[in-house]
């Protein structure tokens, strides 16, 4: 309805990823050359961490998309995965027999298959694991071990975690030591500034042909960024509720008034939280 009325091409604040309409934040653009950097030079474990909502999983989706130089071998949301579950995705990625039922062969198998590419110079093979917070201590280990197969000195496989805050927690535990040995760069994904913000929803908007109508109010954007916290993915939920609103209403102006309501109805429907803090900008720790 609301593109209709707007005559848009699309809903500029769908909630699923979209790497058309990426936004390049000062946060994401200098992950993004941090992280491409260390897998470059073929090191062992990248850590990517960040709130829910910021945009980890587009960052890394980013960083591979039209790259030559490296095969994602798995791409894979753990959720508690097992150790044996994860060797035979990864063996199924490199083409390997992954109904072999004796795991101890396959892992052989496994840890072969990634010396010889290493040997002879082919793509790096990556594994990226989404909600890596969740990894079990069988997990944990497969990783490390595969990662400590070194071919002249350099890893044979490197992998790109993706979590939140408790992933961090999880490297600095005593079941997190292995990967620690391995670990070489650990990247957080910061919220949008409040500047950021409206260059954001301006962004999105002309995405999908937006040329003006309807017009935000200036006074909307701090009051979005304070609600959302400058998390992509909470500014997308109150853009799209805005923007229906104002089709329904039939406005071709959103003021903050509109804002005001619509912030309500989504914190009265559990769907934000009230903000608790301020800040921006971008981290990194080398480890």
């Amino acid at each position: 309805m609301l593109e209709a009325f707007y005559r848009l091409g699309d809903n500029p604040f769908r909630m699923t990823p979209d790497g058309r309409n990426t936004f390049h934040s000062h946060a994401y653009l200098h992950g993004k050359t941090y992280l491409r950097q260390a897998l470059r030079e073929g090191r062992g474990i990248a850590v990517v961490t960040g709130r829910p909502g910021t945009g980890k999983t587009t960052l890394v989706r980013d960083l591979f998309f039209d790259n030559d130089s490296h095969q994602v071998i798995s791409n894979v949301v753990t959720s508690h995965l097992e150790a044996e579950d994860l060797l035979r995705m990864m063996a199924a990625g490199l083409g390997l027999d992954e109904d072999e039922l004796d795991p101890d062969r396959l892992f052989r198998q496994l840890q072969k298959a990634l010396v010889r590419r290493s040997k002879r110079r082919e793509r790096e093979v990556v594994l990226v694991l989404d909600e890596a917070q969740h990894l079990t201590a069988g997990a944990i280990e497969l990783i490390s071990w595969l990662v400590g197969a070194r071919q002249g000195g350099a890893f044979a496989f490197q992998a790109v975690l993706i979590g939140q805050e408790p992933l961090m927690e999880l490297i600095g535990s005593r079941e997190g030591r292995l990967l620690r040995d391995c670990l070489n760069a650990v990247y957080h994904l910061d919220p949008l500034t409040e500047q950021e913000t409206p260059a954001y929803i301006h962004h999105r908007l002309r995405s999908v042909g937006w040329e003006g109508d309807p017009e935000w109010e200036e006074a909307l954007f701090p009051l979005i960024y304070q609600h959302s916290e400058g998390i992509p993915r909470r500014v997308n939920l109150i853009g799209g509720r805005l923007l229906l609103h104002g089709a329904l209403e039939e406005k071709h102006r959103l003021d903050a008034g509109d804002g005001w309501l619509v912030i309500s109805e989504l914190l009265e429907e559990s769907l934000l939280d009230p903000p608790r803090r301020k800040g921006g900008g971008s981290g990194m720790v080398y480890a």
